[in-house]
C-alpha cells in the first residue's frame, strides 16, 4: 500500500489528470486499480476508469482497453442498481469488442512479426475472447501467446488477467 501511494505522488508530478499521454495514463490507472484492489476504495475503482478511458479513448491502445474493460467488470459486481450495473457490463463488453478490432488490425499488418509486444496482443486478445465467451478465437489467441514462450512473470501476469475474466463472467 505504501509503494502504491508513493507511485501515485510519484505519478502525480506529470499531471495525470490533464495528460494525454497513453503511459501516464495507464500507469496513473494501474496504480488505482490496484489501490481500490488493496482498500477496496470505490473512488479509486472510479477514477482508474476514468484514466484508463482517457488512455483509450486518446489512442486506441490494447492495453489501456483490456484495463478498462477490468474495471469495468470490477464496478459492475459492486452495483446496487441493476441499471448501473447494465451499463458497466454493457460498457466493457463496447470495449472488448474495440479493442478486438484494433488488435485485430495490428495482426493484419504485413509488419505485425516485428512487432516486440506479440506477445501481449495474443495475450489480450485470449482475455478479450474469453469475456465475450468466443472458446474457440480464446484458445486460438492463448495458444499463439504459449506458442512465443513467454517468461514466467507473463505467463503469471497472463493467467491473473485470465482468471479476473473468467469470475467476472461466471454464472
Amino acid at each position: 500500500l505504501d509503494a502504491l501511494i508513493e507511485g501515485l505522488r510519484i505519478i502525480d508530478q506529470l499531471g495525470p489528470d490533464k495528460s494525454n499521454d497513453p503511459e501516464t495514463l495507464g500507469i496513473t490507472g494501474a496504480i488505482r486499480k490496484r489501490l481500490w484492489q488493496e482498500t477496496k476504495d470505490i473512488a479509486q475503482l472510479d477514477a482508474a476508469i476514468r484514466y484508463y478511458g482517457r488512455g483509450f479513448e486518446v489512442t486506441r491502445d490494447y492495453y489501456n482497453g483490456e484495463n478498462l474493460a477490468v474495471c469495468y467488470d470490477f464496478r459492475s459486481g459492486l452495483q446496487n442498481d441493476p441499471a448501473e450495473a447494465q451499463y458497466d457490463a454493457l460498457s466493457a463488453r463496447k470495449v472488448r469488442g474495440a479493442t478486438i478490432e484494433i488488435l485485430l488490425n495490428l495482426i493484419d499488418n504485413p509488419s505485425f512479426g516485428q512487432r516486440s509486444d506479440a506477445l501481449w496482443i495474443y495475450a489480450t486478445l485470449a482475455n478479450c475472447s474469453f469475456a465475450l465467451s468466443q472458446g474457440e478465437d480464446a484458445q486460438k489467441y492463448e495458444k499463439a501467446f504459449f506458442d512465443m514462450k513467454p517468461a514466467d512473470w507473463e505467463i503469471e501476469t497472463y493467467n491473473a488477467n485470465k482468471i479476473a475474466v473468467l469470475k467476472s463472467h461466471a454464472t
